[in-house]
């Protein structure tokens, strides 16, 4: 599993495991066979793209939008969040700004 710590400038596109514990001052995009946790902060949204799955621990500053994988949101998005596809889980405790 990659590890994304400290502060990085760059949008990124994963498609394998990842954990995000630092910040991404960028966009985000998880693509098909990508597994992302967030327990840090995204600051330019994320993209969920089909056969992607997203844990959202950490925040989120911009739109999240599920194209048709999976998302769990148990943190904040600070945003509008796009359910266009895919199964999209928001627990009781998670902070969505719009929908």
């Amino acid at each position: 599993m990659l590890m994304i710590t400290g502060e990085n400038n760059r949008d990124f596109k994963f498609d394998n495991k990842v954990e995000v514990v630092g910040q991404i001052n960028g966009k985000v995009v998880v693509l098909n066979g990508g597994s992302l946790s967030v327990r840090g902060q995204i600051n330019n949204g994320l993209v969920i793209k089909e056969g992607a799955e997203v844990f959202l621990h950490g925040q989120v500053n911009g739109d999240v939008i599920n194209e048709g994988g999976t998302l769990y949101v148990l943190g904040y998005i600070n945003g509008r969040l796009f359910r266009e596809r895919g199964i999209t889980n928001i627990y009781k405790d998670a902070f969505i700004k719009e929908m």
